[in-house]
């Protein structure tokens, strides 16, 4: 498949650098970010929970690496953005062949009269979540129980835009949860909202939801999560999921986090998480069907020697609120992973 990505690539290019002679007004950039980690677990006779989509290979391996072109010209944006990696073969395995390598494939418009409203119709990252699938960014280095099972992507038309006093909104029509593809037997639509506060003094408030299909039902389901720089380089991040279901079977889950910047180029977190999914929703295999509800802790320390690379490792332990093993990988009986990752961007 990588081959396939840089004559994707190439194309790319060929076509930015055509409308860019063209049309002395477009103005282009470009970025690229890539992930490599090397990943090892307490047990090396089972493979990853299945509940994990990131880092999930064992030994030297790319998480995701993607190459990032965007085109402006007058109220337009064209952003085109191919991929590799392991979290390709984890997150996109049921998308069509050939949508599984674009990480974001987008053309918006930023309306006349409006400079903070705009609309984008594509492949876009989701409104879901503190945390995304581009490591650097996130206090942890693995992703948390929530992220991973809430979308990293999206697919369908965002209406968004900001205020002079630091809130941000958006407004979504999608193909589904985490779907390219519109499923066979959809038949109806599905929607997002975001709503997010930045005071501009390190804390950041945030409520997204979504009401449509979640692998088979139509459901709503709410996130919210803040962020706050505390002093003395203190960081704390935290962030809470529900969605309704049947009587007492909602889906509910938390993670705490805990950060700080020892020195100008090392920093420390720690995470402590647990999920409550009694119609096992989101956590279940064949072997155990019902009731996993996981949890866990980890620690990380980071090393940042330039702004474009970040190099990490975390020792991470999982469990489970039941005494059964989770197939191979007894998670009663607490389990480690292990993951160091070098992160970089420009």
């Amino acid at each position: 498949m990588l081959h396939k990505t840089l004559w994707l690539s190439l194309l790319f290019t060929a076509v930015i650098s055509t409308a860019t002679n063209a049309q002395d007004s477009t103005s282009v950039s470009f970025e690229g970010y890539a992930e490599i980690y090397y990943a090892a677990q307490q047990s090396s006779k089972s493979d990853r929970p299945d509940f994990l989509y990131n880092h999930t290979a064992d030994g030297l391996a790319v998480n995701i690496a993607w190459l990032k072109w965007t085109v402006e010209h007058n109220r337009w944006r064209f952003i085109a953005a191919p991929m590799v990696g392991t979290y390709v073969n984890q997150n996109l395995a049921s998308e069509p062949n050939a949508v599984q390598h674009i990480y974001e494939a987008s053309i918006g418009y930023q309306f006349r009269g409006n400079a903070n409203s705009r609309i984008d119709a594509g492949i876009m990252p989701s409104h879901i979540g503190l945390e995304s699938n581009i490591g650097k960014n996130n206090l942890n280095l693995t992703r948390s129980l929530l992220a991973e099972n809430t979308p990293y992507y999206e697919c369908g038309l965002r209406w968004s835009g900001t205020t002079d006093n630091g809130l941000s909104w958006a407004v979504l029509v999608l193909n589904g949860w985490q779907r390219i593809a519109v499923a066979d037997d959809q038949i109806r639509p599905n929607f997002g909202m975001q709503l997010q506060h930045d005071n501009k003094k390190g804390r950041v408030l945030n409520y997204s939801n979504y009401l449509g299909s979640i692998n088979g039902r139509y459901s709503a389901y709410h996130n919210f999560y803040a962020t706050q720089k505390l002093t003395q380089g203190w960081f704390i991040n935290a962030e809470f999921n529900y969605e309704a279901m049947d009587r007492t079977k909602d889906f509910i889950g938390g993670s705490l986090a805990l950060g700080k910047q020892l020195f100008k180029d090392w920093t420390v977190a720690a995470r402590l998480e647990q999920v409550r999914d009694v119609s096992s929703a989101y956590f279940a295999t064949h072997s155990i069907p019902t009731q996993i509800n996981p949890g866990g802790w980890s620690a990380n320390i980071d090393y940042q020697p330039h702004k474009a690379i970040k190099c990490r490792i975390e020792a991470r332990r999982l469990w489970s609120l039941n005494r059964e093993p989770y197939e191979d990988l007894a998670l009663y009986a607490p389990e480690w992973l292990y993951t160091a990752a070098c992160c970089i961007s420009f």
